[in-house]
């Protein structure tokens, strides 16, 4: 049998067992290189129309390139692309196609299972933690990735980021339970993501609200940043971050 990745102690008596699993985009390496030509393709748009507007005397002070979309957000040719569900649904997949019980629950101990999506750039901020908030700039009802990837059910309603005001966002309604929802991994009880952007680095976990481990649930509370369960009763802990 393997072990698990890391145990976890708050002292010699209150330790738990963690093991790790990191998520990569779908299709590998094609999708950075795909990211790099968007840049280098946007970076060389920019500086032709730079160039231009000197050659016709116009001075312009600020100067747009294009966005840079990254799989699994890239719309390409599939528009499901834009819609979250597909994404949440796909985190769902890859984490419970990785999940090992006897690695997170070594010897028999409610463990965590930790998952690093920092490679596929999800969102850093603790909102990911909550299953719904509001878009930064059309404060449009976006469903969060992390907390439906936890909690979400099959049939739950999905709400899409959006490019311009008056875009519908309502999207698709899941097709897969949510990891603590799954009956499958009914002996999974807790679980956390390892989310980053350039400068700062988070950990979001995830119980039951009726879990009963203390253990588990002081030592989980321990190592991340922000908690929540599936009736969002932690929201109210954000005001304060």
């Amino acid at each position: 049998m393997k072990t698990p990745d890391f145990k976890i102690k708050l002292n010699e008596s209150n330790f738990i067992y963690s093991d790790l699993k990191t998520l990569h985009f779908v299709g590998g390496n094609s999708n950075y290189t795909d990211v790099q030509e968007q840049s280098a393709n946007s970076k060389i748009k920019l500086d032709e129309t730079i160039k231009r507007d000197k050659q016709k005397g116009r001075k312009k002070v600020v100067y747009f390139g294009d966005s840079v979309v990254t799989s699994p957000f890239k719309k390409g040719s599939n528009e499901n692309h834009y819609n979250i569900n597909v994404i949440i649904e796909h985190l769902i997949s890859k984490a419970k196609n990785n999940y090992k019980s006897e690695q997170v629950n070594y010897q028999n101990i409610n463990g965590i299972y930790l998952i690093d999506v920092t490679n596929l750039l999800i969102p850093c901020e603790l909102e990911q933690g909550t299953p719904i908030t509001t878009g930064k700039l059309y404060k449009e009802l976006n469903s969060r990735i992390l907390w439906n990837v936890a909690f979400g059910e099959i049939g739950d309603p999905t709400f899409n980021w959006i490019e311009f005001e008056g875009k519908p966002n309502v999207g698709e309604r899941l097709k897969m339970h949510g990891l603590l929802k799954e009956q499958s991994l009914n002996n999974l009880r807790a679980l956390a993501f390892i989310v980053e952007n350039t400068n700062k680095k988070n950990i979001l976990g995830f119980h039951r609200m009726n879990e009963d481990d203390n253990n588990l649930l002081e030592i989980l509370y321990e190592i991340c940043d922000f908690v929540n369960d599936e009736k969002n009763s932690k929201y109210y802990e954000l005001k304060t971050q």
